[in-house]
């Protein structure tokens, strides 16, 4: 499919807008917080180490974060006395069993293994390459995968097993992220439990929240103006209920909001009849990109209001379902991690 050099362009701009160098106020926080830690420990003697669980809804940014600090701290480089590498950063396949995670390692680290190989030649293996690689590090993404239902092993012999490699790699500061459920790892095992630090947590904007929503809402701008640029002169949608329905999408995860920019950018590249972007865009956009929930009505199809309460339940059907229930009657984000 042919498309103009201006509707490229438009396309490019909307898709630029949320780059994975897009910040907003959470995320700043904890990338700053996080890469803080790393720094931290490429600078300290071996023994300093820390444990730790960064959890949070799904699209609320932690991946996001944790690419970027890969991105930073983790190439592999030749030294005079082998390969060196500061920072791993493994993605937990699904299943989470011991073997897929120890292979993924090793894979990761470029070290293909034969299927047929037992668990501790695995572990010896991890170990000796951890070691030998100089890795300070290593952050351990998706752990909800080893404590999904339907798995074939306890989520204790899960927490057995993290508690092991925790301590089989004594040099290495590991930080385990995934969705809330994934805190059952550290619940299940006390001797986990003295090893890891209490889970930090990356919640959504609270809507409720002055500071927050503002926040939310200084984020949402920026998008604002993408669309705007993109739209025909005198078509742009109003401001606040633009940011309402951006908050909607996700309960103020703001990864959803990533995903609506995203599906405009792809409704205006996939419609051969229109040049720029479009109401109708911004309809099929928030149908795909909005969470798995029922809405009381597409905002860029009705006119009618979005209230505070809609919002707010929106936040409190994000944070009932990945049972974050005891962070709803303080009506604020509580802050965990250090400032």
């Amino acid at each position: 499919m042919m498309i103009s050099r201006d509707k490229a362009a438009r396309v490019r701009s909307l898709r630029a807008c949320v780059q994975e160098d897009f910040f907003h106020h959470s995320y700043e926080h904890h990338y700053n917080w996080l890469r803080s830690l790393v720094i931290s420990k490429l600078h300290s003697d071996a023994s300093t180490r820390e444990v730790l669980m960064f959890l949070g809804p799904a699209r609320i940014g932690k991946t996001r974060i944790l690419e970027a600090l890969d991105l930073e701290f983790g190439k592999t480089r030749q030294e005079a006395d082998g390969r060196r590498k500061d920072l791993l950063y493994v993605r937990i396949p699904e299943g989470g069993t011991a073997g897929s995670i120890l292979g993924t390692i090793l894979r990761t680290m470029g070290e293909p293994y034969p299927v047929s190989v037992k668990i501790d030649e695995l572990r010896n293996r991890v170990r000796q390459r951890l070691l030998s690689t100089g890795v300070k590090v290593a952050i351990f993404d998706e752990t909800q995968h080893m404590v999904d239902e339907g798995r074939k092993t306890a989520v204790r012999a899960a927490s057995d097993f993290v508690k092991g490699l925790i301590e089989e790699n004594a040099e290495v500061s590991f930080v385990f992220s995934g969705i809330p459920i994934s805190a059952y790892l550290r619940e299940q095992n006390p001797q986990l439990r003295g090893r890891c630090d209490k889970p930090v947590y990356f919640l959504p904007y609270n809507w409720s929240v002055t500071a927050q929503r503002e926040q939310f809402a200084c984020a949402v701008l920026a998008v604002h103006e993408a669309v705007t640029a993109a739209m025909p002169e005198g078509y742009a949608p109003d401001l606040m209920r633009f940011i309402q329905a951006a908050y909607l999408l996700g309960g103020g995860c703001f990864g959803f909001v990533i995903h609506f920019m995203r599906g405009m950018a792809n409704a205006l590249e996939q419609d051969a009849q229109s040049q720029y972007l479009t109401h109708q865009h911004l309809v099929t956009a928030f149908e795909r990109s909005s969470r798995d929930a029922e809405y009381p009505f597409n905002p860029f199809t009705s006119d009618a209001d979005i209230t505070p309460a809609m919002l707010s339940q929106a936040w409190q059907l994000v944070m009932t379902e990945h049972g974050l229930q005891r962070f709803i009657g303080a009506q604020a984000l509580v802050v965990t991690t250090p400032s």
